[in-house]
Formats: structure tokens, sequence, C-alpha cells
């Protein structure tokens, strides 16, 4: 008997009879740990592992499936029952292991119904490498979508279960309920909601593996998704999941959409687009940086791939420093153009500042520099104060390059612009004058840019001159000038201090004032009304849900009102009925009349 391919299998270690000769055996295994759950707990929500569990369980089946497959052998019946994980840390138990057999050999197992190959259903193949694959993708899918991938609106189409519904969606036809050229077979709204709600969370390149593992592979079962492809998506997953700034959910960095939309997908939770996290890029994988991140060998060595035996590295749980788990020693280089060496047990803030990087480089530089040169009683807290200008510094010149970079030319630029618009006939000339100017300016910043800090401030101030100066002038020469921003904020420093005492909106009836103010009116306030229920209240202000400065009334009475606008429109307000009051209305309540001032 082969050893088990790897711990993670609860492999027979000796056969158990009841006496020699007998014909009934058993297998003698290791007992599975109290802390596994199988999936199907999972399924039925008693269990809530995190994305991050999720994706290393899903990661870890791919990977023990691929040992076993690399033996040579087949499970033959990959399906829920026989799969447990940690819902804790994603580490995985396979049972039942008196199903594998050599790839290709005969045996007498096809498979559970819902994860056997649509060849096997057919009874046109046996179980197999290949036919394991299919049954890999289906346990993947149902983990994180929490549905079937071929049960979909078709599935209604069956009174009941039976060998002929599963004949047809499985075997015969099946259909991916997410098939990109075919929506026959789509979720339905109302009762597959799980698909529906998860398939948008994840990530572009996770969703195209399952359509192909459920289209072509459908077909071809030589263009399944192999074990080792999925250890690479689940291990990209894992590296992609990030908290949400807005709740603290796990949410899923999608390089794709960013770059298609220019932003992130919104929280599945909040509803709100969140940034994009600080990350790093290691050999060829992209980690978010978020708070409770690692790094493990599998980053940080290319000869140990799936390694996540150690932590490395850890983020902390406000998600500002990473700490060096590592035994070698880190270089990190900051904005300021410094290089600093993080030792292994010490760890560096992941976003540069104002006491952070820049001091430490500004002492380094100090001491090469002679600074300190003569002076061994220095206290260290003047260097350290000088190192903070000294930042203090770079972090302004940072700021200039904004305000007095490329605002300035690009400001300049489009002042160009406004008097090509006004003076068509000199249109070419204005534009090829003012585009030459804003790129002198800029081309002579960026060559200027890191070593030459005089001429670098020289054409900053210089371009926000002309910048001024073309606003300045555009306002002159405006055809609009005075509905111009700054002439209409003159006009309003220019109103009087005292304003007139404005008057509250009031309604009166029969020379009784009411405020209009969110309230209850009574019956004996408006005589000849009847109220329509027994608490004695004629009427009610309120207000506009959608603009709160909208006040309303609401008829409470037994009796109908009308109500005439200024311009003699009338409307009828039937009990129970709200009507808009505004100035001038009058309002017939019956016999007497109230009046909106």
């Amino acid at each position: 008997m082969k050893g088990s391919p790897s711990p993670a299998f609860l492999w027979p270690q000796d056969v158990a009879v009841k006496k020699a000769g007998a014909s009934e055996f058993g297998y003698v295994m290791r007992k599975r740990e109290p802390r596994f759950a199988k999936i199907t707990r999972y399924l039925a929500r008693e269990v809530n592992p995190s994305f991050k569990v999720l994706s290393m369980a899903g990661l870890s089946y791919a990977d023990n499936f691929l040992k076993l497959h690399a033996e040579g052998l087949c499970y033959r019946d990959i399906n829920r029952d026989n799969l447990f994980f940690d819902p804790d840390t994603g580490d995985v138990r396979i049972c039942d292991n008196d199903n594998v057999d050599v790839d290709g050999q005969l045996g007498g197992i096809l498979g559970t119904g819902p994860f056997m190959a649509p060849e096997i259903h057919r009874r046109e193949a046996t179980p197999s490498i290949l036919t394991d694959l299919y049954s890999l993708s289906v346990i993947l899918f149902e983990m994180f979508m929490i549905h079937h991938p071929l049960y979909g609106q078709r599935v209604e189409q069956f009174a009941e279960p039976g060998r002929g519904r599963e004949l047809l969606l499985l075997g015969t036809d099946p259909l991916f309920i997410f098939d990109p050229d075919n929506n026959d077979n789509a979720p339905d709204p109302a009762l597959d909601l799980n698909p529906l709600a998860y398939w948008p969370i994840y990530p572009e390149f996770l969703r195209k593996q399952f359509v192909r593992a459920f289209t072509e592979g459908l077909i071809d079962p030589q263009a399944r998704v192999l074990d080792r492809e999925w250890q690479k998506s689940l291990a990209r997953l894992r590296d992609c999941i990030f908290l949400c700034p807005g709740c603290g959910v796990e949410v899923f960095y999608d390089v794709h959409r960013l770059k298609a939309s220019g932003n992130l997908a919104p929280c599945w939770n909040c509803d709100r687009v969140p940034l994009a996290p600080v990350r790093v890029r290691v050999n060829d994988h992209t980690v978010m940086l978020t708070a409770g991140a690692e790094l493990h060998p599998h980053h940080l060595d290319p000869d140990r791939l799936y390694d996540y035996s150690r932590v490395l590295g850890s983020v902390s749980s406000d998600g500002r420093i990473l700490s060096n788990l590592d035994g070698q020693t880190w270089t990190v280089s900051t904005l300021s153009g410094g290089s600093l060496p993080v030792a292994p047990g010490s760890a560096f803030a992941l976003v540069e500042s104002l006491t952070e990087y820049g001091p430490e480089y500004a002492i380094a530089k100090a001491l090469r520099s002679g600074l300190a040169h003569g002076n061994p009683h220095t206290p260290a807290e003047i260097y350290q104060l000088w190192a903070v200008l000294y930042n203090l510094m770079g972090q302004i010149l940072r700021a200039v390059d904004l305000v007095f970079g490329h605002l300035a030319w690009s400001g300049l630029f489009g002042y160009f612009i406004g008097m090509a618009v006004m003076r068509p006939r000199s249109a070419v000339k204005l534009l090829t004058v003012g585009y030459l100017t804003a790129a002198t300016l800029h081309t002579v910043w960026d060559a200027s840019d890191g070593f030459n800090l005089p001429l670098e401030m020289a054409v900053g101030l210089t371009g926000y001159c002309l910048m001024a100066i073309a606003i300045l002038k555009a306002r002159k020469i405006s055809p609009s000038r005075k509905d111009n921003f700054a002439s209409t904020m003159t006009k309003m420093r220019t109103v009087p201090p005292s304003l007139p005492v404005q008057v509250e909106p009031a309604l009166v009836i029969a020379g009784k004032c009411f405020p209009m103010r969110v309230g209850l009116v009574q019956m004996n306030d408006v005589p000849g009304l009847e109220p329509a229920g027994g608490d004695g209240m004629v009427g009610e202000f309120n207000v506009n849900p959608k603009d709160p400065r909208m006040i309303g009334l609401k008829n409470l009475s037994a009796s109908v009102w009308v109500r005439r606008t200024g311009s003699g429109e009338e409307r009828t307000i039937e009990p129970g009925k709200s009507v808009h009051l505004t100035g001038g209305s009058t309002i017939h309540f019956g016999a007497i009349e109230g009046k909106v001032r």
C-alpha cells in the first residue's frame, strides 16, 4: 500500500478483520480532529469562515489533489461529504480514501451525482484524474457561491429530483448558470439568491476560471482547469483580500475592473466604493497590505510556492506598520530618496509622513555632509529637530510640485484656449503659443527635478506668476465678467449688514394664527370641523421627507377641504391626504376659510 500523498488525507494505515480468512474487513486510519467541519456545515451556514479562510481551504484542496494525481492516482468520488476544513485556518482533511484507485483503473465507484463529470453520467467514461478535475471545480464553485454551477432556472422544469433530471442537467445537456453565451439556465431571481449575490463580489480572473471550467470543461475533458491552475488562482485571490475602510468587511481588489472603470467595485456590505489599498509587488505576487495581512515563504521565496507554514511579514491591526519577521534584513526605499534597512524583528510605516523616514534620512545626510564634524557634544535632539525641519521642507516642495507645477501650466494653457475661442481668427497662433509656453515650463521643471533645487523653485514660481497674470487678464477681458465668481463675491460684500426681519410662515383661520410648525391642530381650534378619529385632532402640520423645507397640512377631519393657490388653481384634500402650503394660498374648511401668510 502506498503511503499518504500528504497529511491532509486520512489515509488507511492498516486492514482490520474480524478473524483470519473472513471476507469482511475495515481500515484503520487517523481520527479526524474535532476542529474540522464538513463542507456541508458551511453550506448550511452552521459555520461562517472568512473569505481568506475559504481561499486557503480551496487552495489546500487543489494542492492536495495535485499531490494525489502526481502519484498516478485518482480519488474517483470527490464530493462535499468527504471534505472537511478548519473554519478558523483553512486547513483541510480528506476522508473516505478507500475510493482512491490507479488512474484509468476500472472500479465499482462512479461518484456522487452532482459532482460526477458529464461523461460519467452518460456512461461514456469511468472515473479518472480528468473527472476528478471536474469534481474539484464543482466543489470550489459551491464553496464560493454556495450553489451548484449547473442548477439554474431549468431545474424548475422537473417536478421532482430523479435520474432523468440529473441526466439532462448534469450529463446530456449541461449548461453553466453563468454561461456568457447562453442564459437559458441563468439563476432564478427568486430562488437562486446566493450565486446572484456572490458572483459579482469576486475578481474577474476567478470568474473567468469558473466560466472556463463549466463551458469548455463541460465539453472537452482536456480543457478542464487543472489543479495547479486552481492553486495559482486561489493564492492570488487570497492576496487580493482587503478590509473595506467604510465597514471593515473583506472585499476584493480587482485590477481588471480598476483599469477598465478607474475604481473598484462597491463594497457588498455598505455599498461604498473603496479606494485602492496599499499593496506590494513581490516576485509575481501582488499582496494587499491591509490590516492583519501576512507575507509567507510563498511570497518571498520563488522556490517555496504555496508554502504558508511561516509568517515572514505582518501588517499591524491598524494597517500602518509592516513588521519584518523574516530572518533577513529588508531594504525600504522612501519618497525622500533614502534607503532604510529593516532588520529582522523591526518594522516600518507603510505611509511616509513628516516624522517617519524623512528625519532618519536627513540625520544620515547631515552626518555624511559633515554637519556634526567638530561638534561631538551636540545633543541628539538638535539633529532630530533639524531633521524634522529638513523633511518639512521636502514635504512643502512636493506640494509645490502640484500647486506651482502642473496646476500652473495647465491653467496657463487654459487661458490661451479661452483666448482662441474668443478670437477664432488667431486660434492656431494662440494655441501654439500657449502649448509651447506650458510645455517648455514643464520640460524645464522635469529636467531640474531632484538635482537643481533653485532652478526647480524658479520654474515653479514663474509658472504660478504667469498663471496669476493670465487669470487677471482673463477676468479683465471676459465678456461675462459681471457673472464671474470674483465679481459676484465683490457684490456679496456690498450687501448691507442689516437684513429685513423674516416673518414666520403661518396659517390664519378665523382670525387665529397657527405657526406652520410640525404638530397637530385640535378640534376646538377650528370651529365647525369634526375629527375623523377619536383623538380630537382635525389636522397636522408635517414636512416633506424629501425636502424638509416644504411644509404640508394633513387632513385629519371628516370633511373634504379645498385649497386655492394665488393663481386660482384649486385642489381638493380628502380626509387622510396632505397638501403643500405656499404663501398666498387659501384653504376652505367648509364654512370657514384659512389663509397662508
